[in-house]
């Protein structure tokens, strides 16, 4: 599915460079219906982390609403806002593509309105897993689940952190894509765009710092498995930099650089001037681009792909050799 999601996304840059509009907006639905069935679902992934960590909290009285007392409903009305905000945003994007023409000429009001309200529901996703941070994921009282193979703290306070930076990087986003929204008179009837220019890479910014930090830092934590580190493994074991064990931290790497292959593309055009004029000076723009968003969608399937299988058991053979045994890891090249 992130394949998918990158072949929309190139699809959407090649019809900024084609100058064709249908193709452009075209890019930018599936892009934005991919992206919220790619959250979608691993927010309701069975014995995925989302899923084990709310499997253990316990019912909390709440000083909001009642509703949210119950784990359970955390995570349904979560989805439920972000499925809406999903659709609004879809509805946004069909609207900007009905209304292009009067957009341009000055004509803002329904534009704005449909990509506010989008930046809104965005905002109310929030508001359930922030209560949930604050009570459900702060009790100290915990259900038993044996299937689960690390300590239900450590599973939660694990939960509390990678959450903790995603609800926070979710409503700032929100606020840029809130003002961003109601500031398109800027791009419509303003010969100065620069404010909007300036908000824009700001969000851009923001995300990539929280990408650096997630990458990081938080993507070892956001799994149901014991983390190995170092001192989990003889020290004597040599370990090629391309070994089974060093395969999430190389994809994640590479993550990184399909953002900031795809951020310098966007970057390069905000930087230019008739903002809303399609089509770049070179066929070098949406091939990079394409090229990044490629690297992204296989870096991101692989990450999934190690988190669900958890920590590589490195299976040893022993050979006996003058009365001792030695450990040979055994590496294959499939799982990288």
């Amino acid at each position: 599915m992130h394949l998918l999601f990158s072949g929309a996304l190139s699809l959407a840059i090649w019809g900024w460079w084609a100058i064709s509009p249908l193709m452009f907006y075209g890019g930018v639905f599936l892009s934005i219906f991919l992206m919220m069935y790619i959250d979608i679902s691993n927010s309701i992934a069975k014995n995925g982390f989302l899923d084990s960590a709310i499997s253990i909290m316990t019912r909390t009285d709440c000083c909001l609403v009642e509703l949210w007392a119950n784990p359970t409903s955390v995570r349904w009305t979560t989805v439920a806002f972000k499925i809406i905000a999903g659709l609004a945003a879809l509805c946004a994007t069909d609207v900007s593509w009905q209304h292009r023409r009067s957009f341009i000429d000055g004509h803002y009001t329904l534009v704005s309105a449909v990509w506010a309200t989008a930046a809104v529901l965005w905002l109310c996703s929030c508001i359930p897993m922030l209560v949930c941070l604050v009570q459900c994921a702060a009790n100290s009282k915990l259900k038993v689940n044996d299937n689960l193979k690390i300590n239900g703290e450590v599973l939660i306070l694990r939960f509390r952190k990678v959450y903790a930076l995603w609800v926070l990087h979710d409503m700032v986003l929100g606020v840029f894509w809130l003002y961003l929204a109601a500031m398109l008179f800027d791009l419509a009837d303003d010969m100065d765009d620069l404010e909007w220019r300036t908000i824009f890479l700001s969000m851009l910014s923001w995300h990539i710092v929280i990408i650096l930090l997630s990458s990081v830092y938080f993507e070892p934590l956001a799994n149901i498995h014991p983390i190995v580190t170092s001192t989990t493994t003889p020290t004597s074991t040599t370990t090629p930099c391309c070994s089974q064990q060093k395969a999430k931290t190389l994809w994640c790497a590479m993550l990184i650089l399909a953002y900031a292959g795809m951020y310098i593309v966007i970057i390069l055009r905000i930087q230019q001037d008739a903002l809303l004029d399609l089509g770049f000076d070179s066929v070098l723009y949406p091939i990079g681009f394409s090229c990044a968003a490629t690297l992204y969608g296989t870096s991101r399937m692989y990450i999934d792909h190690l988190t669900h299988k958890g920590p590589h058991t490195v299976a040893r053979s022993t050979h006996t050799v003058t009365g001792t045994k030695s450990a040979r890891p055994r590496i294959s090249a499939l799982d990288f």
